[in-house]
């Protein structure tokens, strides 16, 4: 993720600034409108009109917010693919010719296709990460005000929570660097395959060898690494999802055991 934040910062510093800016806003507005909304059940005598303007103001301002940092992040991630391809092309032509096959067919088609994609595919996660972070600080801002007790104890969940999900993500990060590493020789038996079509035609042991021994294991080797890496990943997502049923549960029947909280505080 840095080295992508690198890389944006380096040919789209503005447009990062601006997304960022704009992902800000979107996160206060999240954050405003809890506070709102707690504010709305914990005091029946303000006045419905002006909550109810002030909770429409929040609902447009988030939409616009969200919707112009997407289309504003569509545009710079098919911006940096383009740059990120151009300049890929342009080193490989000014590469030697031995280094070139060193590195093999198979490897630059994964850097061109594959990369690119997973970049634009990362980018994606910008204005979500900025969006996130801003609620994030605003509610923890908001907590504290409520009841310091309870911003405690929800610091201490956090930082449990974050490692028992950072743990597995970082394991099946690990299984994806090794289904890259795979994919690079699965596109060198495909391009064999291609290639020495004619040869393998003429050639049944040949055939039979590469298909079996050669492009069937490269293939079930990558098939046996997404499966444990996804596997791995979509179990921390799914607990990652338990964390706010076990959030709630710990503010309404842990908490109460070591301090006295309030009813605005709880709703909060």
């Amino acid at each position: 993720m840095i080295k992508i934040a690198k890389f944006l910062l380096r040919n789209s510093k503005g447009s990062v600034v601006l997304i960022t800016l704009i992902g800000v806003v979107g996160g206060l507005c999240n954050a405003a409108m809890i506070a709102l909304i707690n504010t709305a059940l914990n005091n029946p005598d303000l006045s419905p009109l002006a909550l109810m303007g002030s909770f429409v103001g929040l609902c447009l301002l988030t939409l616009v917010t969200n919707v112009a940092s997407q289309l504003l992040l569509l545009r710079l991630s098919q911006g940096a693919v383009f740059e990120l391809r151009m300049k890929l092309s342009r080193q490989i032509l000014r590469a030697p010719l031995r280094r070139i096959e060193e590195a093999g067919v198979a490897r630059l088609l994964t850097a061109l296709t594959g990369d690119a994609n997973t970049l634009s595919q990362s980018l994606f996660c910008v204005p979500i990460i900025c969006v996130n972070l801003a609620t994030l600080v605003a509610c923890l801002i908001y907590i504290n005000w409520l009841s310091k007790p309870l911003l405690l104890g929800l610091l201490v969940f956090m930082f449990l929570g974050v490692l028992s999900y950072w743990l597995p993500t970082r394991k099946a990060s690990a299984y994806m660097k090794l289904v890259r590493r795979e994919m690079e020789s699965l596109f060198g038996h495909f391009h064999a395959l291609t290639e020495g079509n004619k040869e393998l035609k003429l050639h049944r042991k040949r055939r039979d060898d590469f298909l079996e021994l050669d492009l069937e294991t490269s293939a079930v080797e990558l098939k046996r690494l997404t499966i444990f890496g996804t596997s791995i990943h979509l179990v921390a997502e799914t607990w990652g999802r338990l964390l706010y049923f076990l959030l709630i549960g710990m503010i309404l029947f842990v908490m109460p055991m070591f301090t006295k909280v309030s009813g605005p505080a709880f709703t909060g």
